[in-house]
């Protein structure tokens, strides 16, 4: 199958030694770009990604401007993300990961895919899954 017909991924987020797995939604709809280095992004819920984040509170992700408290090597890997969600504009926390993998299809197989990690502290609704993951960013993998 196509990369970009697969429904959706299972996705390895790496993040200062850190690693959560999660289902992600293929969306085609998905054409969020990181303003700093143009990489596609994938949207990912808070509660999937939370663990990778420890040292961040509840205030942080709602005021992400508050980030006196929060420690230099984790504020130089962040950044303000503008998407679009719903026919309107937002500002999404993000991060650039150590890496971000997405299963090939076979059994325990994953393959680096170069995308930057938008946190929704809102809770979308992403038809079941963690997040949505932009259809451009992954067709390569499927080849």
């Amino acid at each position: 199958a196509s990369g970009c017909a697969e429904k959706s991924v299972s996705v390895e987020i790496v993040f200062r030694g850190r690693c959560v797995r999660l289902d992600a939604f293929c969306d085609s709809g998905n054409l969020a770009v990181d303003p700093m280095d143009s990489a596609p992004v994938i949207i990912v819920k808070k509660r999937a990604i939370a663990p990778l984040l420890p040292e961040i509170d509840e205030d942080f992700y709602k005021n992400p401007s508050s980030c006196a408290n929060v420690d230099w090597s984790l504020k130089k890997r962040m950044r303000l993300l503008p998407i679009d969600k719903g026919g309107k504009s937002t500002l999404m926390l993000g991060i650039k990961a150590d890496e971000v993998r997405v299963s090939n299809g076979k059994e325990g197989e994953y393959e680096p895919v170069s995308v930057t990690v938008a946190i929704d502290n809102e809770g979308g609704n992403y038809g079941g899954y963690d997040g949505l993951m932009p259809t451009a960013a992954i067709c390569d993998v499927f080849k």
